[in-house]
């Protein structure tokens, strides 16, 4: 089953004509998505993973700051290599 875009128009055209409206606040674009999937993995790691320790999360949280660093600066060195190798390659024609 699939949820497809004119049923949730329909649906928030059948609440605009009660009083749930203020019940049920149904705004995609007041969704705040960042704290949404923050929760939601933080959920599926609590309960389908049944993994509770926040020390272990910690620690990966950590190690993935650690990588992603190492991934800038290694991306960063091979892109000032890869524009010296022009110049050398200039160079050596003169």
């Amino acid at each position: 089953m699939a949820i497809r875009p004119q049923y949730i128009d329909e649906l928030d055209a059948m609440v605009c004509k009660t009083d749930e409206r203020n019940l049920l606040q149904f705004n995609m674009a007041t969704i705040n998505w960042r704290e949404y999937f923050r929760s939601y993995l933080s959920g599926i790691r609590r309960y389908f993973f049944k993994d509770n320790d926040d020390s272990k999360l910690q620690k990966r949280r950590a190690l993935y700051r650690r990588l992603q660093l190492l991934h800038q600066l290694l991306k960063s060195q091979h892109l000032s290599n890869f524009n010296l190798v022009p110049d050398k390659i200039v160079l050596q024609h003169f």
